[in-house]
């Protein structure tokens, strides 16, 4: 993580924001979501359930630990891509498998999942996409709010764009080391994909045979080895990206 320090309290918590929206955080206004995740050990799997944070990753750190064969099982709809990063780069070093068998969206879907050395799905498990630092064109773009009126202290909106350059250039790294497409995150938002406007409860998915096309190969099925992306009614609006015509289409 960066050791950048903002230089005042507010500035501290826009760009807690900032990072928040980089990774596209979905809101669940209809499910009874935990607002902090909890982290266990079932027997077999570190279970995660929740939304990433440093906090949650240290406890999943000291039950890795205590249990070096365990896989991870994570349920969440994301988080800061600053936690994420850091849990994705974790699991990619120690080539652990991770599963998903509920939901795993935003930054969870964007470096969780991608970076399990096995990747596994439980039949009915949903995977959502709704962007990444790609969006933005630039760091300067992504801190387009911190920037001072002409002739003010520039000093927060310097160290927002020297801290979003540091996520970007780590974002490009962490694909690299997964060997998936970094263009997963944002395929939804091509031009003519047809993709609902840029709302927090909204996300992509994908096919197995397009997220193998993208890099995200080994990807075990439970069961009969079928999955099929979901529509889950009151959850998200979700659509299927098509690398075939990049239309993102309606989910039956």
């Amino acid at each position: 993580m960066s050791a950048i320090r903002l230089h005042t309290t507010t500035a501290r918590v826009l760009f807690g924001l900032l990072l928040l929206a980089m990774s596209g955080c979905v809101r669940h206004p209809i499910w009874e979501a935990p607002e902090e995740a909890r982290v266990w050990f079932d027997g077999e799997w570190i279970v995660y359930e929740g939304p990433l944070s440093e906090e949650a990753n240290g406890e999943a750190l000291a039950l890795f630990d205590q249990h070096p064969g365990a896989g991870l099982r994570i349920i969440s709809g994301g988080g800061p891509i600053t936690a994420g990063m850091d849990l994705g780069q974790w699991i990619l070093v120690r080539g652990l498998t991770v599963y998903v068998d509920q939901y795993c969206y935003s930054s969870c879907a964007n470096y969780i999942f991608p970076a399990g050395r096995q990747r596994r799905l439980a039949p009915g498990a949903e995977l959502g996409w709704h962007g990444g630092t790609l969006q933005w064109d630039s760091a300067e773009a992504m801190c387009e709010s911190f920037k001072p009126e002409e002739g003010a202290d520039s000093a927060d909106y310097d160290d927002c764009v020297t801290r979003a350059n540091g996520e970007r250039e780590r974002e490009v790294r962490f694909f690299e080391l997964a060997g998936v497409e970094q263009r997963i995150t944002i395929l939804g938002f091509a031009d003519g994909a047809g993709y609902p406007s840029r709302k927090t409860d909204t996300a992509w998915t994908y096919s197995l045979d397009d997220m193998a096309r993208l890099g995200m190969t080994d990807i075990q099925v439970d069961g009969n080895g079928t999955w099929e992306p979901v529509d889950p009614p009151g959850r998200v609006t979700m659509c299927r990206m098509s690398l075939d015509n990049m239309r993102c289409l309606q989910i039956p």
